[in-house]
């Protein structure tokens, strides 16, 4: 009998999003680390250790792989108002990673579209489930955060000031 067996898999993740706020509060948000953990699926904690450093502790369920998560995020190449790097690491019982990407803000029309680009290479049980199953579940995660940074975005203008 031969068992197969998967050390690491590599996953590719792009698209984009197009929020119906100006470039200047998109860009402004997307660097505000409690508006981010709000916005994160199953975020618990995001502590600042740095500039643009954080811990985090994110709970999330994929399938059958239920688990919790610690590592850092790093956001760095910061081109105001146009874009950033974000490097993401840990792991938990379920296995771990290793992501990165590029934010790029584009203003039109008084909207803004958000494109992203980047990579992850999980190891461990996640890696195991199959690239085509993570890049699933990964456009599936951004788009929950891009709903629910809209949402915090709508509360933040709905705020009188």
């Amino acid at each position: 009998m031969r068992v197969w067996s998967v050390d690491m898999a590599r996953v590719r993740i792009s698209g984009k999003r197009r929020l119906p706020y100006p470039q200047d509060i998109v860009w402004e948000a997307l660097l505000d680390p409690g508006l981010l953990a709000t916005a994160m699926p199953g975020c618990e904690r995001l502590t600042p250790t740095g500039e643009h450093q954080y811990e985090a502790e994110v709970t999330m369920e994929l399938a059958a792989m239920k688990g919790r998560y610690r590592g850092a995020v790093e956001i760095s190449e910061i081109e105001p108002p146009d874009g950033y790097r974000v490097t993401v690491s840990g792991g938990g019982q379920p296995g771990g990673g290793k992501a990165q990407g590029k934010l790029r803000l584009v203003a039109q029309d008084g909207a803004t579209e958000v494109t992203y680009d980047g990579s992850a290479d999980l190891f461990g049980p996640a890696a195991a489930v199959g690239q085509r199953f993570m890049a699933a579940a990964a456009r599936k995660v951004i788009g929950q955060f891009f709903d629910q940074f809209e949402i915090e975005l709508e509360r933040r203008a709905a705020r009188p000031r």
